[in-house]
């Protein structure tokens, strides 16, 4: 987990290449930038479809504003972009050589069992809490 602070209220945090914000600290109620989010997951389909699995994906980049209500609670509008999302099917033999997060070693072998879905543009809001964590 990285958690760096730079001058001028700049940081970088995040469990990378899963999860990341850069940005800039406003003032104590109010942060702005850039995040990341890439989670790649499989699902053996034995009992659904036998000799396939699922890969699940979600790639998004977004920009957002995390403001403090109040005490340990923010509001944290995004607006980004999903550039991958997909629920992919696939035979069991079939086999990738690598992949790190959202990049592949090599070009996927794979034969695609159903369709993909395009990218799209997204809006959410969160309601968060901070834990309050001593150094």
């Amino acid at each position: 987990y990285s958690d760096w602070k730079f001058g001028n209220g700049f940081f970088i945090k995040g469990l990378w290449p899963i999860y990341g914000k850069i940005g800039k600290q406003i003032n104590p109620n109010l942060q702005m930038g850039i995040s990341e989010f890439a989670l790649i997951t499989s699902y053996n389909l034995n009992k659904q479809a036998p000799n396939t699995y699922i890969e699940r994906n979600s790639i998004d980049f977004a920009y957002f504003v995390r403001y403090r209500v109040f005490g340990n609670w923010h509001i944290e509008p995004r607006i980004g972009i999903t550039m991958s999302r997909g629920y992919d099917q696939y035979q069991n033999n079939d086999q990738l050589a690598g992949k790190i997060s959202a990049f592949s070693i090599e070009n996927s072998p794979r034969n695609l069992l159903n369709g993909s879905l395009a990218s799209a543009p997204f809006v959410n809001f969160r309601l968060v809490y901070s834990l309050p964590i001593e150094d």
